[in-house]
């Protein structure tokens, strides 16, 4: 599902030739749980679909915090004040946790739902109207249905347009990726730049894809199927970092360049979920 943005700093912590270990730590909670978004501190915030609710779960912590109820939540965000915003999958509507712990709606949009979201250094906020078929950009401190900056011409696959758009990443440029999710075609990644009134197909022939996320040197990761897929910037040809998943619905990566994917286990209805903490390979560590 949704998408998490990496922390910017100054110097990419991210190593290009970066390698990750097969084993993981595993922390089960939750019914259902949809995606999950590190902050600069690594704390970890996981909606639960299912459950209607949002986890807060601090580095090293052994147990999660309920934080926030939700209507079938579906992607989650923290701006750098610490604000939390929740999108409600069926509902055109963000929610806001404020640092306070007030819950307020942060903006309801004309389309039909909101599904992924992404933010970027300047706390700028986008959202996947995915049955508009369009991405919109929201300031943190202004409340509106926010500016289309892609999408937004019907359903199709021309440059111009998307099809079911579920999730998205925002690069330090203003560049979005866009996993676009129509079961029936095209399933593919579009990159938009800032400003731009049509995007560039980057990868397509994807099955089933879940979620992407782009880190500080442009490499784009993408779930898809057991794998989770490792692609130079603006490359078609990706390698498996990580393998042997279930069903991966999410992933982030820490400050410490850990991957962590959200992970669902198909039970009868989909109810049993894990979490696994992929840590960096000790043999790159080691160099």
């Amino acid at each position: 599902m949704g998408d998490c943005s990496v922390s910017n700093t100054s110097a990419c912590s991210v190593p290009t030739t970066a390698t990750w270990n097969n084993t993981a730590r595993t922390i089960p909670f939750g019914n259902f749980l949809a995606t999950v978004f590190i902050d600069s501190s690594d704390t970890a915030y996981i909606t639960d679909f299912s459950g209607n609710q949002v986890f807060k779960f601090l580095k090293h912590a052994t147990n999660a915090t309920i934080i926030a109820n939700a209507t079938e939540p579906t992607d989650v965000v923290v701006d750098t004040s610490g604000n939390v915003y929740i999108a409600q999958g069926s509902l055109p509507q963000i929610l806001k946790l404020w640092t306070n712990g007030t819950l307020s709606i942060f903006t309801s949009v004309s389309g039909s739902g909101s599904y992924g979201l992404a933010i970027d250094s300047g706390n700028n906020i986008y959202m996947s109207d995915y049955d508009a078929n369009r991405v919109l950009k929201l300031s943190s401190t202004e409340s509106g249905n926010g500016a289309v900056v892609a999408g937004g011409n019907g359903a199709g696959d021309s440059s111009n347009q998307l099809n079911f758009p579920i999730n998205i990443a925002v690069d330090s440029s203003g560049s979005l990726y866009i996993l676009d999710k129509d079961f029936s075609g095209n399933q593919r990644v579009q990159k938009w730049l800032a400003g731009a009134t049509t995007g560039t197909t980057l990868i397509t022939g994807l099955t089933l894809p879940q979620s992407l996320k782009v880190d500080c040197n442009n490499y784009l990761y993408i779930t898809v199927g057991s794998n989770v897929l490792r692609f130079p910037p603006d490359s078609t040809n990706g390698i498996a970092v990580i393998s042997g998943l279930n069903t991966p619905t999410s992933i982030s990566l820490d400050s410490e360049v850990n991957i962590n994917s959200q992970l669902s286990l198909k039970a009868s209805f989909w109810l049993q979920i894990r979490i696994k903490d992929f840590t960096v390979s000790v043999d790159y560590l080691a160099k």
